[in-house]
């Protein structure tokens, strides 16, 4: 398990720093929403105190031999190419690309470890280092670890957020069952905010912890989220031409985009969109 450490400086006491986890757009799938994609990427470029995490599953990177394989279900991009996975990390790191200095950590999802196992072909390297990974500049956490922010103000204190990652797992059709997941974690990992893809939801769970200050014998209270991080596949097709997995498995719709994480250094304070 690995951890990746970023300083981040911001010069106003009012400043929300702004992290997206962008994961789960399927890019390939002909559900994919790149619109939204773009839009949300545009969004990050704007704001020089918003950053974003990938959390994995970035491309479909199901290839024609695959047995989920659906000529229907491919962008109309992909279609006539061969090399579809190369096709996917140059048009994903071409989204990217810029936004790749704002990047604070990449996971690998199933999608990208099972073309891997299958094909031998490592999109997740390729991926992370077209987007500027190195020695110098780690971004690459593999399936889960920790990232941690010290976020400091020009002359002022610091303040230091630990995000635990996962590219998630599993499944679970009710919210029951994606809220006890996020209720087990701080149980095994301790961290500020915890983040799980895979699911194609977004959710935000909020809990609330006291322990022993530092410096004093009083308590302090601490915010902890639990969140999961969304997607930009549709889970179903609005013109009623394409039947995917979603809808063959009668999986409950879900709302697309990402969730948006906001922290006010100045009051140590952290706030989940979703």
């Amino acid at each position: 398990m690995r951890v990746i450490t970023h300083s981040i400086t911001y010069p106003s006491r009012g400043d929300i720093v702004r992290i997206t986890p962008l994961g789960d757009s399927h890019l390939g799938n002909a559900l994919c929403d790149e619109k939204l994609l773009a839009e949300t990427v545009a969004k990050i470029e704007a704001d020089p105190l918003h950053y974003w995490g990938g959390m994995g599953d970035m491309g479909d990177f199901i290839n024609r031999s695959d047995k989920r394989h659906r000529e229907s279900h491919m962008a109309p991009w992909l279609h006539g190419i061969d090399d579809m996975s190369t096709a996917q990390v140059d048009k994903i790191v071409k989204i990217l690309e810029p936004i790749k200095d704002k990047c604070l950590w990449l996971v690998r999802g199933n999608h990208e470890d099972l073309i891997h196992k299958k094909y031998e072909h490592d999109v997740y390297a390729e991926i992370c280092r077209k987007l500027g990974a190195c020695v110098e500049k780690p971004l690459e956490l593999g399936y889960r670890g920790f990232v941690r922010l010290r976020i400091r103000r020009n002359g002022g204190n610091t303040y230091t957020v630990v995000i635990y990652v996962h590219h998630g797992y599993g499944g679970g059709r009710l919210p029951g069952a994606k809220a006890l997941k996020m209720g087990r974690l701080p149980t095994s990992y301790r961290a500020d905010i915890y983040l799980y893809g895979h699911s194609h939801v977004k959710l935000a769970q909020p809990a609330h912890t006291v322990e022993p200050a530092e410096q004093t014998d009083t308590v302090v209270g601490r915010d902890i989220w639990g969140c999961m991080t969304g997607t930009f596949l549709r889970s179903y097709d609005v013109e009623g031409r394409v039947e995917v997995y979603s809808e063959e498995k009668d999986f409950p719709p879900t709302a697309i985009g990402p969730i948006e994480i906001q922290i006010t250094p100045d009051k140590k304070r952290i706030k989940v969109l979703a």
